[in-house]
């Protein structure tokens, strides 16, 4: 048997056990190695991660746009920016967060 000891992790809004406002770095999901996740409802909606399970932040939609448009739009260019501030007010699921 192997035991994997890993970090706790808050998850979004699920859990509370970690402090939110301990965060030291930005989500790899705006710089690092989630940056590369295409993350896509069944609707095919445009999500930041695989955290956002209620869609609770959608980019676009791959039916009405293409992903060059989607990420280059403003609904994605205000989550980057309010990460890299550092104000995640407009974004409770990421605020509650502490995935680096």
């Amino acid at each position: 048997m192997t035991i994997i000891d890993t970090q706790l992790h808050n998850y979004g809004d699920g859990r509370d056990y970690n402090n939110p406002n301990t965060k030291t770095s930005v989500c790899s999901v705006v710089s690092g190695d989630r940056q590369r996740h295409l993350n896509v409802s069944w609707e095919l909606d445009v999500l930041p991660c695989c955290f956002d399970y209620n869609a609770s932040v959608i980019f676009g939609n791959l039916r009405e746009q293409s992903i060059f448009e989607i990420y280059q739009g403003e609904a994605y260019q205000k989550f980057i920016a309010a990460h890299w501030s550092g104000n995640l007010d407009d974004y409770p699921l990421c605020k509650g967060c502490d995935k680096q």
